[in-house]
């Protein structure tokens, strides 16, 4: 666990750099910050109140990805006008042989790339709000981040997840990625005050298998409240952590923006 946390440490970090250089802070605002960051180690946070095990999860159902299944037709109906002075642009991996859609006139209008910000980081994070443009608060953003690394890159795979360990790129398979996702679970529950897991299930995201959880928690870092919806996805080789973050006042505004990102996802097809 002890190594779980200091991998934690090293990325939450440059996490809230790369939101907070969206905007310059001011003298008063950085010193906060600092203060804030020295008050809140995370060593110190870690609650002691027992907590639900959830180590050995069970997948509670098999559905398509439809997150209007979990929060309610109405409010998604309610909320799809979010969406709708949006534009959205095309990314494209190469080397991993997938594309994505994403806001670009929101934010910075391009990805940020993490491994850039830190080799310890793989993938690219989107904005999906203007936030940056009244605020270097984490907390009050809203952003998704895609990692991709092909299944026999175990020294990648180990910069993509907090799991401590992975299967063989030859036995990798679905029972693989719950596996992962589960062991990034049980570090988020064991780490964070008031961790609570919303959903676990497994999804077919464009006839490719995948597992999709959403948990909220406690960051003592940003002194907040957070909702996270992930979706790891297995698609030949490659393994993909496709991540929504938000506070959880305006996640449901921004999820049909996450939704629409999610399923414009495609692969390259190279056999």
């Amino acid at each position: 666990m002890s190594t779980k946390i200091e991998q934690f440490e090293t990325y939450a970090p440059v996490f809230e750099n790369i939101i907070n250089s969206f905007e310059p802070n001011s003298p008063d605002d950085a010193s906060q910050n600092q203060s804030n960051n020295s008050d809140l180690a995370l060593g110190h946070a870690i609650p002691t109140s027992p907590k639900p095990d959830v180590s050995n999860l069970s997948i509670s159902n098999t559905t398509t990805f439809a997150p209007e299944e979990a929060i309610g037709e109405q409010l998604m109906t309610d909320n799809q006008n979010m969406t709708a002075n949006i534009v959205f642009s095309t990314y494209t991996d190469d080397k991993y042989g997938y594309s994505i859609k994403y806001p670009s006139n929101l934010g910075l209008g391009k990805p940020l790339s993490m491994e850039e910000a830190n080799p310890n980081l793989v993938g690219n994070l989107f904005s999906i709000d203007n936030s940056s443009e009244t605020t270097s608060n984490p907390a009050d953003s809203a952003q998704v981040t895609v990692g991709a690394v092909y299944t026999n890159e175990t020294y990648l795979l180990s910069k993509l997840t907090l799991a401590d360990s992975f299967p063989n790129h030859t036995d990798f398979n679905f029972d693989s990625v719950v596996s992962i996702a589960n062991e990034e679970l049980s570090f988020y529950n064991m780490a964070f005050p008031s961790f609570v897991l919303l959903q676990n299930a497994t999804t077919n995201l464009n006839n490719n298998p995948a597992y999709a959880v959403e948990y909220k928690y406690f960051n003592p870092s940003f002194r907040s409240m957070m909702q996270t919806r992930a979706i790891y996805i297995l698609h030949d080789d490659r393994f993909l952590v496709v991540q929504f973050d938000s506070n959880p006042s305006k996640y449901y505004d921004y999820l049909p923006t996450f939704q629409k990102m999610v399923n414009s996802l495609e692969f390259e097809n190279r056999q």
